[in-house]
Parts: structure tokens; sequence; C-alpha cells
């Protein structure tokens, strides 16, 4: 699963509770020791292009972007059986869209109403069920003050809606239940985090004590992981799991959380029951390969990273 950007103060418990979902997180399972990294390689020309890999699922699809001169063909990873869907960007006469790589064949999404093959868009985050969520704009420069969310699902692209008074507003991960999380931004350039669910957006404020800065992941549980300012103006991650937040202090900021309640951060490190491991020193030493951050886990442990500018994969031995 993956990841986001907040006030009425509305306890996640209570949504979670509207959901139908679980009041208990799933035991956190132990980290793994050592991983295998792969390379998920590159659209467009060495040096020139930006690749990454933004959300994983159960099954091993990848959601991301990827500039490329001409079309996106995504190198999903070629030993999972059946083939597997990747999301991501491509770059068409100069704009980017958001796209859905079926293993065959290449869905443009940017193209497809209420978005046009004249806007930028991109795509951020997927379910297990194949659902894609991401932001459009009528171009890149305005995507940071005018930017729309969209779910796209069973071939259907639908707007979100947007919270009265906000100017901008991006969808960045869903779960299985369907619940999206992402940011809007008021008048004044103020971000907000938001969750859609059952039609309907709803601000979030502030949890356990924290004035939430960033909403980054939500997983099948309905927990929400993130991070907030403190009263004494430090800025900490936190775990949110159904009303009950745990402060998870200055070091360690999640990007990700999956449904045993493990997370991964922005430094390449894992939180797996409270112990906290540096990524780099779970890989084989001779990889040539630095873990930069780590965007997103699923439920087999599998990690979506970034290393030395290139989108790559984390599989636990």
């Amino acid at each position: 699963m993956a990841r986001l950007r907040i006030w009425h103060l509305v306890p996640l418990a209570v949504l979670a509770v509207t959901a139908g979902l679980p009041a208990a997180a799933a035991p956190a399972a132990a980290a793994a020791k050592t991983y295998t990294i792969t390379n998920l390689g590159s659209l467009g020309f060495a040096g020139y292009d930006t690749t990454e890999a933004t959300a994983i699922n159960a099954g091993g699809q990848v959601a991301g972007y990827s500039d490329t001169a001409t079309t996106i063909t995504f190198p999903c990873p070629g030993h999972y059986r059946p083939p597997r869907t990747c999301s991501s960007q491509t770059k068409t006469a100069g704009v980017t869209h958001a796209a859905l790589w079926t293993g065959t064949t290449m869905v443009d999404l940017g193209a497809l109403a209420p978005l046009s093959s004249g806007s930028w868009s991109d795509a951020s985050g997927i379910n297990d069920s194949g659902q894609v969520v991401g932001s459009w704009a009528s171009s890149q420069s305005t995507s940071g003050t005018g930017s729309h969310p969209w779910v796209y699902s069973n071939g259907t692209m639908t707007s979100l809606p947007e919270p009265s008074g906000f100017t901008s507003c991006a969808a960045d991960a869903i779960n299985n239940n369907s619940q999206i999380i992402g940011s809007c931004r008021d008048a004044s350039g103020t971000e907000h985090a938001v969750l859609w669910q059952n039609g309907t957006v709803t601000v979030l404020g502030t949890l356990g004590g924290l004035q939430v800065t960033m909403v980054t992941a939500i997983n099948n549980l309905g927990q929400i992981a993130g991070w907030g300012t403190t009263s004494t103006g430090a800025i900490d991650g936190f775990l949110d799991s159904n009303g009950t937040v745990t402060d998870l202090g200055t070091g360690f900021r999640p990007f990700a959380l999956n449904d045993n309640g493990v997370m991964v951060d922005g430094t390449g490190q894992i939180d797996s029951g409270g112990t906290v491991q540096n990524l780099n020193n779970l890989i084989p030493a001779n990889s040539g390969y630095t873990i930069g951050f780590a965007n997103a886990i699923n439920d087999n442990g599998q990690i979506a990273a970034q290393a030395n500018g290139s989108a790559v994969l984390l599989n636990p031995n």
C-alpha cells in the first residue's frame, strides 16, 4: 500500500467504524532479515528521465511514474505469474499522462474524461483490485495550485469530490475498501489531509495531540500513518490505529504501511513492531545500490523503493 498529505476534528476511529472495519490492528510481522533487489527499469534515456515506484499491492503490482520520450512499456518484474499490472506516467508530445500498464497493452488514463489529452496527470496509488488514484491539472506548472483528484476503476475514470473552499486536491493512496487518502490546499495555500469514502470527502484534524502535517498511508484495517507537529513544534511520525495514536518520534516519518503494521520511511528505514532497521543493512553488501527512501510495502513484505536514482523492488528472503 502506499501514500499522502488537514481540519475538522474527526476521530479516525469513527471513520473506521463507519466503514465496518476491524477495531484492532493485526500484529506486526517481523522484518525480513535480508532482501534481494530488482531494478524496475527506465522508460526514457539514462540520465534524462525520472522514474519512481510509489505503491505496491499484495499481488506485486506497482504504481508510479516515469518520463519517456515516446510511450510507456513499464517492465513489471517478469517472474510474477500471472503477469502483473503496473501504473505509471508517460510523456506524449511534451505532456505527462497517468497510464495503466496491463502487461500487454498500455491504457492512457490521462486521455480519459474527465481528464483530457492536453492536461497533465499522474498516478499515485493502486489497490489489489487494480483501482488507481491520482491527480490532474491543466498543465504541470499548475499542478501544485490547481490539481483535481480522480479514481480509475473497471475502465471508468471518476472525479472525486473536493471540499468547499479548497483550491487544489490530489488523491495519493487507496486501500482494498476503496478508502482513499490525499491532500487539499486551502485558499491561503495551507495543505490539509483528507479521506474519501462512500462518495464523500472528510478533512482530517488533530490526532493524539499532534496537529497533522501529512498523512502518507492507509491500510486495509483503516490504520493511517503520517506525521504531525507536537505542542513543542517538533515534527513526529505517527500511527493511528482506529483512534489509538502512537507517536513514532522525530526519527521515523512513515511513507507506507501494510496490514501487519510494518512501516517504511523516507530515509530507507523499516519499522516492524517498534524495531527500526536500515534497509541498506538488509540488502546484499555488493549490490551496488544505496536505498535512498522507501515508498511502499505490501503484506508480503515486498518494498518499492528508490536507489541510485532508480525505482527498485525489494523482495524479502
